[in-house]
Parts: structure tokens; C-alpha cells; sequence
């Protein structure tokens, strides 16, 4: 995670970046950021 004032023309500058692929990167500001990382955890238990 990281906060950082480059990217997205979001309000927020409580972004979480998320890395993927080679170089591949996106930063998003979900609204509930801790229900957002819950939903990623039981999603990467269920793939491996």
C-alpha cells in the first residue's frame, strides 16, 4: 500500500496500489477500504 500523489484524479490520497503482471500497476481509494482488503484475502485463500 501506498500514498502517493500521482495517478488518479481520486480525492482521497489513501490509495492502495495494486501491483499485477510485469510492471502492471493500478491505485484505487475504495470506500471501505477494510471490508475492500477482507474481500482480497478470502478471495486468495479460495484461489491457492
Amino acid at each position: 500500500m501506498k500514498r502517493n500523489l500521482v495517478g488518479l484524479p481520486a480525492l482521497s490520497l489513501d490509495r492502495l496500489e495494486i501491483d499485477y503482471g510485469r510492471g502492471q500497476s493500478i491505485m484505487i481509494s475504495p470506500k471501505q477500504k477494510s471490508k475492500f482488503l477482507q474481500h482480497l484475502a478470502a478471495r486468495r485463500e479460495q484461489v491457492g
